[in-house]
């Protein structure tokens, strides 16, 4: 059971039941797109927002809406059980799950857009809830869940290591991690501008490493990999455009 200082909030599917919950009804609805209640209150991230308008449409499709079809419409559709999403954003996942393998549905995320959550979670047949964590300290307990997603996400945090490290702790055993992910060329000509480009270029893309061996990063947690996939994806140049996707698997 989660104490109160884990801060979670259910979104059901019932549009009227949602507003007492998570609108300020004083404030005009225009104001509220990144605001949601948690049980320390009314939060707003006024930055998280001022980006939002601005690029986080882009960065939801990791930068190209090709990005966001190629993996993960063929990824997704394989999470079955009680399952958790880390970096759940703006909920564009949800349609991509297959409602009767879901038994329940958990997104974490540091600052959700929960407005957009509830748009998205309305398209679904299964019950959304959403957790405030940063995903390298996650609230759930040890063993809790059969499947964690991550999409374009293990890319942009400052210490994947712990994540995954989390990921493997709230897995049963025989759970499985999806993940597609921007990630190191294998071409050592091409890695060596990504790393020359890396620190600048998280600056600008919410976080994002250009340079981080997904499979690696992922093996080394104890992960054994039932699917891998390396590809350049279309419309990016080889230094940006390099995507893993994977199922890795909790012996």
């Amino acid at each position: 059971m989660r104490s109160k200082s884990d801060q979670s909030l259910n979104v059901r599917r019932d549009k009227e039941a949602l507003k007492p919950k998570l609108i300020d009804t004083e404030i005009q609805d225009t104001e509220l797109k990144t605001r949601y209640e948690d049980d320390a209150g009314l939060q707003k991230d006024g930055l998280h927002f001022v980006f939002d308008k601005a690029l986080g449409h882009r960065f939801d499709f990791g930068l190209y809406p090709g990005n966001f079809l190629l993996g993960r419409q063929h990824i997704l559709p394989q999470a079955s059980g009680d399952i958790m999403e880390i970096g759940v954003r703006r909920g564009r996942n949800l349609p991509y799950y297959k409602s009767q393998k879901v038994r329940s549905f958990i997104g974490v995320d540091h600052s959700p857009n929960v407005r957009q959550i509830c748009q998205m979670a309305e398209k679904v047949n299964f019950p959304v809830e959403v957790v405030t964590s940063m995903p390298d300290a996650l609230s759930l307990p040890s063993e809790s869940m059969d499947c964690v997603v991550s999409t374009y996400t293990l890319c942009s945090v400052n210490h994947p290591q712990q994540v995954i490290s989390e990921i493997w702790r709230v897995l049963r055993p025989g759970g499985m991690l999806l993940f597609c992910e921007q990630g190191r060329h294998p071409s050592r000509h091409v890695a060596f501008l990504q790393d020359k480009l890396t620190p600048l270029w998280r600056r600008f893309s919410f976080g994002r490493s250009l340079n981080r061996n997904m499979f690696r990063l992922i093996s080394a947690a104890g992960f054994k990999m039932d699917f891998f996939e390396m590809d350049r994806l279309p419309l990016k140049p080889l230094i940006l455009g390099y995507h893993y996707a994977g199922i890795a698997v909790k012996p």
